[in-house]
């Protein structure tokens, strides 16, 4: 166990490994922050929920079943949409952005205080993007994806879910050692063609 804290934003695909990820690997306080429930159509690639599970908030169902995996991990359920009255009063954290929205997420970028550490990623069909950003000293999420708009029923398959999550969490452990590796760099994985790309950002 370590005393570290961490806030998992969303708990679909990406939020529910990497919430595992993280039980498992001990960190001290994990706040894992979802409103949803779960549909039938999560379950091809929302790790932490089975058919039992459908109709139930994430929050408390990720809740419980991560305490089973790692009872020393205190884990924190926050069950509300991040939206503009979302108040983020969290210090000396690391943010996972698992969410499937841009409108969530430069909110939650914007709301975030100077110095935290912002692990983003995302999965369009066979494409996943990861990239670490630093609060005040990075460009904000609004500006790196200024004009995109959300999708909806964006294909994703589990396999990328896993690999995406993964590296988001191996970012996170670089972090504490001071060593983050996708630093304002967009690591870009296409599973079709098994292939890495990387992209810089410039100012």
């Amino acid at each position: 166990m370590f005393k570290q804290s961490v806030f998992v934003a969303g708990l679909g695909g990406l939020g529910c490994i990497v919430a595992e990820s993280l039980t498992r690997a001990g960190v001290g306080n994990i706040f894992i922050c979802d409103s949803g429930v779960i549909d039938e159509p999560d379950l091809n690639r929302q790790s932490l929920y089975n058919e039992n599970d459908l109709g139930k908030y994430k929050v408390d169902v990720a809740k419980s079943k991560l305490n089973t995996i790692n009872s020393k991990c205190n884990i924190i359920k926050i069950n509300r949409t991040i939206d503009k009255d979302f108040v983020f009063n969290f210090d000396n954290i690391v943010v996972f952005d698992c969410l499937d929205n841009y409108t969530s997420r430069n909110i939650l970028f914007d709301k975030i205080p100077a110095g935290v550490y912002f692990i983003h990623a995302g999965l369009d069909a066979y494409v996943g993007q990861v990239i670490t950003l630093l609060k005040e000293k990075s460009k904000s999420i609004s500006a790196i994806f200024a004009g995109l708009k959300d999708k909806k029923n964006i294909p994703v398959t589990p396999d990328a879910v896993h690999i995406i999550s993964g590296i988001m969490v191996r970012e996170y452990f670089n972090i504490l050692k001071g060593e983050p590796r996708l630093y304002e760099k967009f690591l870009i994985v296409n599973f079709e063609e098994f292939s890495l790309d990387y992209l810089y950002l410039t100012n």
